[in-house]
């Protein structure tokens, strides 16, 4: 609403087990909302029945769920916790939510706690719903086939003033904020969808840095990849440029950072995902709908 200019009140129930954070939340937007912008109509409950049915909410655009997975049935066998929380995800979806409304899952970058939501995630997709974000495919997680191995985000990031201290004493980053995450949507869109391109193009999202050495920059991407066959498959891959096949076309592979979104045209091979003279490149940082 700022950044367009518009005005109004957003009606936002929050739910969460300690009044305290609640408190303290209400007070973090009330001093917000005196520079102005748009307003927000509180509806708090504290309550520990956050996996329960909660059948009074109603339905909403927007359900956001911060670092609550992590904190539910946290003795359960893996398979039986990740089985459990796709089930709860799932009715959220169906109970929670208008029809184009999504729902964001928000985890610690922690590998256990990330590899945790990569379950979550395959459980859904085999039940059917649609991962808007931020897998750029439907296939099982390629994260999954090594337990080295988790897929988060890493954005720069100032923290205010208030919580830089807190953040010194914790021993935590000040510069730079991690975390893992999933967008849910029940009307079937996906962000790759959302990706101006070419149909024919590859889109590939960046989920590691950009990894320079003698002669080439390489980049771990997840997304769609050309099989022998030709058809479109999702993996992951290390994708590489060597320095002496840079070219404009291609000059978008040295800007790539984690998180960016690559169009691709031609899609690069699953078995050689070499980025090459003939390549062209364009990074999707702003994403915008059709």
């Amino acid at each position: 609403h700022e950044a367009s200019g518009a005005r109004g009140t957003v009606e936002a129930p929050w739910v969460d087990a300690d009044a305290e954070a609640l408190a303290l939340g209400q007070a973090v937007l009330r001093e917000r909302e005196r520079s102005g912008g748009t307003g927000v109509e509180l509806r708090v409950r504290a309550t520990c029945r956050a996996a329960g049915p909660l059948d009074d909410l109603g339905r909403f655009d927007l359900v956001l769920a911060g670092q609550v997975l992590s904190e539910l049935e946290v003795g359960l066998p893996p398979a039986a916790r990740s089985a459990r929380h796709a089930e709860l995800l799932g009715a959220w979806l169906e109970r929670r939510l208008t029809p184009a409304g999504s729902l964001v899952i928000i985890e610690p970058a922690l590998r256990d706690r990330t590899r945790h939501l990569h379950r979550v995630r395959d459980a859904l997709v085999g039940a059917g719903a649609t991962v808007f974000a931020p897998c750029l495919h439907a296939a099982p997680c390629p994260m999954l086939a090594r337990e080295t191995d988790w897929c988060h985000e890493d954005l720069d990031v100032d923290l205010p003033v208030g919580l830089a201290p807190v953040a010194r004493a914790a021993g935590l980053r000040r510069e730079g904020l991690t975390f893992s995450y999933l967008v849910l949507r029940k009307d079937g869109r996906t962000l790759a969808a959302w990706v101006p391109g070419p149909d024919r193009a590859g889109r590939l999202r960046v989920v590691s840095g950009a990894i320079p050495s003698k002669g080439k920059r390489e980049a771990f991407l997840c997304g769609h990849l050309g099989a022998a066959s030709g058809e479109s498959v999702g993996a992951c891959v290390r994708g590489m440029r060597l320095d002496r096949d840079a070219t404009p076309d291609n000059g978008a592979w040295d800007e790539l950072r984690r998180g960016d979104i690559l169009v691709v045209d031609p899609p690069l091979p699953l078995k050689r995902p070499r980025v090459g003279r003939e390549s062209r490149l364009r990074l999707a940082r702003e994403v915008q709908s059709r």
